[in-house]
């Protein structure tokens, strides 16, 4: 937490870095995505991504063959994959274990 107040994680300040990125959120060429959506509803979410990236190729590739590749990223990207391998996900940082956390939404309120 105190890595992430003092603006020491991969992308900097993160207040600083999403605000670069909000100012461009209406873009055609970007797209801007909220975790407590993806959380709602992955399947959903990752073909909204899948659209977005070419609508004409991407969504009938994970959904053909009885959506074989949509279930390989849907279990591939979730929590649990992800805390099976956490150093895959987080930086190396000298005194500092890697983890993931639980992947809930609105937990930032138990750190303040």
């Amino acid at each position: 937490f105190n890595l992430f107040l003092n603006g020491k994680v991969d992308s900097g300040d993160y207040f600083e870095f999403l605000r670069k990125w909000f100012d461009r959120k209406d873009d055609s060429n970007m797209l801007f995505l909220k975790y407590e959506e993806g959380r709602k509803d992955t399947r959903k979410y990752i073909l909204q991504i899948a659209e977005f990236l070419d609508n004409d190729v991407y969504p009938a590739r994970l959904l053909a063959d009885d959506e074989k590749i949509l279930k390989l990223v849907l279990e591939h990207s979730s929590l649990e994959a992800m805390k099976q391998h956490p150093r895959r996900w987080c930086s190396d940082r000298t005194g500092y274990k890697p983890f993931i956390r639980k992947g809930s939404t609105g937990g930032w309120d138990e750190l303040l």
